[in-house]
């Protein structure tokens, strides 16, 4: 049954490593493209030109979706080695120490079509 697991757990990664790079695409083309992803609003104040909602808040916004969409592998438990038996989370002993990680999440970050 290893090679069946294997398997499988293949395909969940290529899946979503696929699945974060449609996603950031098409949130690049929303950003970029000719369909408008939020309006603002540009007020005169003399002496100034004012944005509503602010700038910070409207790039806070854009950096906190582009975060989501690369946290999504988060979601995605790993399976024991061999099995179809989920990873238990492990219990944190000390919060100076980073607890392991049982999800897809960072082989994905470190995949070359996501940083790319």
């Amino acid at each position: 049954m290893r090679p069946f697991y294997t398997y499988w757990e293949h395909e969940i990664f290529t899946s979503l490593v696929e699945l974060v790079i449609r996603n950031l695409c098409q949130f690049f083309e929303n950003i970029f493209g000719t369909s408008s992803l939020f309006t603002a609003d540009i007020i005169l104040v003399p002496p100034r030109i004012k944005l509503q909602p602010p700038l910070e808040e409207i790039v806070n916004s854009i950096r906190r979706s582009a975060y989501g969409i690369s946290e999504l592998p988060k979601h995605f438990t790993r399976w024991l080695h061999g099995t179809c038996i989920s990873c238990p989370s492990p219990p944190i002993l000390d919060e100076e120490l980073e607890s392991p990680d049982f999800t897809f999440n960072n082989d994905v970050k470190q995949h070359p079509d996501v940083v790319s």
